[in-house]
């Protein structure tokens, strides 16, 4: 277990790896090593050592390579604990001795958090608890045992060893073994003081019905995690690791904690006129620096811009590429062959107004009454500055943001995905690095641009535009990968269909709801937005149905979703609406069908008869009595 929270991050970061095995326990990483064989992994990038460590493990610490870098190297390591399990006299007895017990006794007592149910065969599945993995381990229970006498200790030594009284040995030093030691306090701050009398600090448990006293404990105890009326209970997004003896970095499988442990800072000096782009790598006298091929993207030769630094008195230089085709483009054909798109780079786009990053001021919209709201992984925030920015000065930033919460008439739109009209939203004039590459069908090339960060130029977001060919641009979508956009309509009111779409737009973003919700409106039938909440698997949006002449037909991705509109309100509505219903059922890639709640029901029968039920299980947020149909969620809410 131990070992795979090391081999993740190591591997993520690109490193190769020399794991010795405790000589006490190694059958159990030579079966890893045959599993990472099994993966595929290439040799020589996972190595695998035994033996013990006064000869395996010293050769391995002294080899030049790694005596070399002894002062240099980052350390991550798992060290001793002392664990406290506070006990309060309105605890839940039932609950305390079921959660102590594993505690205490998990894994023979070898856990580095035991706070200190079958006995029998370490090798059967079913039995928790074996013998003690050698005489050695025995023998050094035992003496503590032998000591405990010594030292005056009272109680009863079992089978599963309980000593009792404080001011021992055995309360200041890791049992590493099925040994609990008891001792009683007067009060809570009695309780905190005896858990700080020892130099460790990695795990600690309270039990009580009490909140107050937990909060109490929970605030004031130096250790890395407090349990709460349980033991080894684990979150493998959140730190592992402790206070003072017990911790050097704070690490698990999946925190970026782990992944910053494995990796190095470097710095490199050269001389700038040596540098130049070959075979889509930048070299430096002809040795690849940096190779490209290996992201996906494709550098532009022609393009490299070396500049004296600004910002320091020191000889330093700003180096500027241009990439032809960013991270994740393709190139591929989709089953619209009349669909000519590429992804490339735009480095500028000018008159942008309205939405900004609030610390590098990049512009993204025009009206005024739009504004953006950054979006962390789990709460909605006040937007202070685009996410690249954001994450270079966490302390400074974070202390700044305030949830927000909805308000009539604002619509808290999904994080990352958005699709605008560009005569409601944004302006139509932007300047870009090279027309050249336009390509033209039927008059119009859709074409992909990406938003930048005019302070640190890490992208923004990118977007999807239109050019006729006696010129002039439109913007025709926009996706920003790190905001939330929180729509402020005009003072005109939404259609009475949408009003009620509307307000429960709020409550499930106050909820922080996962489920894709749809707006529509306000101008012809045209879609206004279509919007997630946090972030959904898709990248952009096809729209079918729309009866808007100003509106763009169809919007293509090789990742689509196709929405089609039922309109049941106008006179002769209904067969127009049986079509497409038809068309909707025939056609497999069809996502979403988009109706106002008067024609549910109608339509509801109609489906049934023209598409398969998936599982009962899978339903829908709006109304959990519904049944999720075909590959479509039911748009809209009951109020």
């Amino acid at each position: 277990m131990i070992s795979g929270w090391k081999l993740g991050p190591a591997l993520c970061t690109g490193n190769v790896i020399i794991l010795k095995t405790s000589e006490l326990t190694p059958l159990s990483t030579s079966k890893v090593a045959g599993l990472i064989k099994e993966a595929g992994f290439s040799p020589g990038v996972i190595n695998i050592i035994t033996g013990y460590d006064d000869i395996a493990g010293d050769k391995l610490a002294r080899h030049p390579k790694a005596s070399s870098e002894s002062n240099s190297k980052n350390l991550t390591l798992n060290l001793r604990d002392k664990s406290p399990t506070i006990i309060f006299d309105n605890a839940d007895l039932d609950q305390l001795v079921s959660w102590a017990h594993i505690g205490a006794f998990f894994n023979q007592g070898r856990c580095c958090y035991a706070a200190r149910p079958k006995l029998g065969d370490p090798f059967d599945q079913d039995t928790f608890q074996g013998p003690q993995i050698s005489k050695a381990q025995f023998d050094r229970i035992m003496n503590y045992f032998e000591v405990t006498k010594e030292e005056g200790a009272t109680g009863y030594m079992g089978e599963n060893r309980v000593v009792a009284k404080y001011n021992m040995k055995i309360m200041q030093k890791e049992a590493f073994s099925p040994v609990v030691a008891i001792s009683k306090f007067r009060d809570i701050d009695d309780a905190i003081e005896m858990s700080h009398d020892t130099k460790y600090g990695l795990i600690a448990s309270v039990f009580t019905q009490d909140i107050s006293r937990a909060v109490t404990i929970t605030n004031t105890l130096e250790t890395g995690i407090i349990w709460v009326n349980c033991c080894d209970e684990f979150d493998y997004n959140t730190p592992f690791g402790g206070y003072k003896q017990s911790a050097v970095v704070k690490n698990r499988l999946a925190n970026i904690n782990a992944i910053r442990s494995t990796i190095a800072v470097e710095s490199t000096s050269l001389t700038p006129e040596k540098l130049a782009i070959k075979h889509n790598a930048l070299c430096y006298k002809g040795n690849v620096i940096v190779d490209f091929n290996a992201f996906d993207v494709q550098l532009d030769p022609r393009v490299l811009t070396i500049t004296p630094a600004t910002s320091t008195n020191t000889q330093e230089y700003d180096i500027k590429l241009v990439l032809s085709k960013p991270i994740g483009s393709s190139n591929k054909s989709t089953a619209h062959d009349d669909d000519l798109k590429t992804r490339w780079t735009a480095r500028e786009l000018s008159n942008m107004q309205g939405l900004a990053c609030g610390s590098c001021q990049q512009r993204i919209t025009s009206a005024t009454e739009f504004q953006a709201k950054d979006l962390p992984s789990e709460h909605w925030y006040e937007l202070v500055e685009c996410w690249i920015c954001h994450e270079a000065k966490p302390e400074e930033h974070r202390a700044r943001m305030q949830p927000i919460s909805a308000r009539p008439k604002m619509v808290l739109a999904g994080a990352t995905y958005l699709l605008l009209h560009p005569q409601d939203l944004l302006l139509e004039s932007f300047t870009t690095d090279d027309t050249s590459n336009i390509k033209w069908d039927i008059g119009l090339s859709k074409k992909w641009i990406s938003i930048h960060c005019s302070k640190c130029e890490e992208p923004l977001g990118e977007g999807q535009y239109e050019q006729k060919q006696e010129g002039g641009i439109s913007l025709l979508a926009a996706k920003f990968y790190k905001y939330c956009i929180a729509l402020l309509p005009a003072e005109q009111p939404f259609p009475t269909f949408l009003e009620f779409l509307v307000y429960d737009l709020f409550d499930a973003a106050k909820a922080h709801a996962t489920y894709r919700f749809l707006i529509q409106g306000r101008k012809n039938k045209r879609i206004y937005a279509l919007l997630w909440l946090f972030n959904w698997d898709t990248h952009i949006i096809y729209n079918q149905g729309f009866m808007d002449a100003n509106a763009p037909s169809d919007i293509y991705h090789e990742r689509v979703m196709k929405v089609f509109y039922i309109d049941c309100t106008q006179k002769g509505s209904a067969s127009n609406n049986d079509k497409r219903i038809e068309m909707w059922s025939k056609d497999k890639t069809a996502d979403h069908l988009i109706y106002p709640e008067s024609c549910c029901e109608l339509l509801l029968e109609t489906l049934k008869h023209s598409t398969k039920l998936v599982p009962p299980h899978a339903r829908t947020m709006n109304n959990p009595a519904m049944a999720l149909i075909h590959n479509f969620s039911v748009g809209f809410i009951k109020r």
